[in-house]
């Protein structure tokens, strides 16, 4: 076809603009309490969660929280590079952000029962709610390498599930690392 029969040229532009790819919201497809991880499982207020999906921070990023610059005055960040949570409309305090995963800490409510989890980054706007359960108490300790929990001495060493690992004594006082026991402050 075209003129004379010497063919057409077509220029193609992707994404509508420029060869741009338009942002993508954030994705979640799975909500855990920090020390349970048990999916489909209660988050509690005030509780570790982790979330888990995709597009849930900028590619390439994956970071904590720095306790140096970014907790202030002891309030915790509800943001890290332009990742945010709230849960049933609250912010939550974010701990920790890559594209695949975002680790909070709960906000306190006293909500019982399905609420919304919004995940919202800087690029791809708010992504669509997520529903989880949320119970104002869902205790877990948290676990450490084999059979274990998370213990340690009062000096600091660990009780069991870590190599070098000392066994408590009768009547010793250990120190377990659990989550969402209730309202935090």
């Amino acid at each position: 076809g075209g003129p004379g029969f010497r063919g057409t040229v077509f220029k193609l532009a992707l994404g509508g603009g420029g060869g741009t790819v338009p942002p993508v919201a954030p994705a979640v497809n799975a909500i855990v309490g920090g020390a349970s991880f048990k999916a489909g499982g209660p988050i509690a207020s005030g509780g570790w969660v982790a979330i888990f999906g995709t597009n849930l921070a900028p590619v390439g990023d994956s970071r904590p929280w720095n306790p140096s610059t970014e907790i202030v005055n002891g309030k915790l960040p509800t943001s890290l590079d332009g990742t945010s949570v709230t849960i049933n409309g609250k912010p939550a305090a974010v701990a920790f952000i890559s594209p695949g995963q975002v680790n909070i800490q709960a906000p306190d409510d006293s909500a019982a029962g399905p609420v919304q989890v919004v995940v919202t980054t800087a690029a791809g706007g708010a992504g669509a709610p997520f529903t989880a359960n949320y119970a104002q108490f869902a205790p877990g300790l948290f676990p450490a390498n084999g059979s274990y929990i998370a213990a340690q001495h009062a000096d600091g060493s660990y009780v069991g599930g870590y190599a070098g690992a000392a066994a408590p004594k009768p009547g010793e006082v250990i120190i377990l690392w659990g989550s969402s026991f209730g309202p935090a402050s």
